[in-house]
């Protein structure tokens, strides 16, 4: 991802398609969620993955991890160099 992400900062246009809705929100400017076929929303991260959006397409209830005693996780963010 981070060398598709080096394209886009050069001015190219990166195209994929990912089920992982993190690895979409920290590498893709814009979004586009499927349902069923059709496109259910489409731009910003913050707008296209809103507790609306995502609860219609995956049928889900959201909350934080703190609100329901959670432990907190790990999420890797990017490849140290060495």
């Amino acid at each position: 991802m981070q060398l598709l992400s080096g394209h886009c900062e050069v001015g190219h246009s990166i195209i994929v398609v990912l089920q992982d809705l993190h690895l979409a929100a920290h590498y893709c400017h814009r979004l586009q969620l499927l349902y069923k076929g059709a496109t259910l929303a489409d731009g910003e991260i913050d707008e296209v993955l809103s507790d609306d959006n995502l609860a219609a397409a995956y049928a889900i209830e959201l909350v934080e991890p703190e609100e329901v005693g959670y432990p907190p996780f790990i999420l890797p963010w990017r490849r140290l160099p060495g």
